[in-house]
């Protein structure tokens, strides 16, 4: 099985370099993320009688990201696991101070943050 998972995401050599990161990562995301995500949703669905279940992916990178604290030029176009948390809480109210995140100033961000505020609102009247 774990040959079949390595093929699958990395082909078939054996050399794995910077060429694979986006590979690799989708791998750790859907191993350590994604199942246990479905299989939480299924769950829930299956024994949360008479109750609706939701769930939402995040894909929008924006000028901040969680992914900026590594400091690594690989990957600055994925959406790292919490960054959605940035346009519904200021930066420093989660990290404190930090040189890599600031606060919401792109247009963009600005909108994403008034989406967010919205959905979540919403979704909790």
């Amino acid at each position: 099985m774990a040959r079949r998972v390595y093929f699958y995401y990395l082909g078939k050599g054996l050399n794995i370099d910077e060429d694979h990161s986006e590979a690799l990562t989708q791998l750790y995301s859907d191993i350590h993320f994604m199942v246990d995500y479905d299989l939480v949703t299924q769950y829930y669905a299956h024994h949360a009688h008479h109750r609706n279940t939701y769930r939402y992916e995040f894909r929008y990178r924006g000028e901040l990201s969680f992914g900026d604290l590594f400091d690594t030029n690989v990957g600055k176009h994925w959406v790292p696991h919490e960054d959605e948390l940035l346009y519904l809480f200021q930066a420093e109210e989660l990290l404190g101070p930090s040189k890599y995140l600031q606060q919401l100033r792109t247009p963009e961000d600005l909108e994403m943050r008034d989406i967010m505020s919205k959905l979540w609102t919403n979704f909790a009247t």
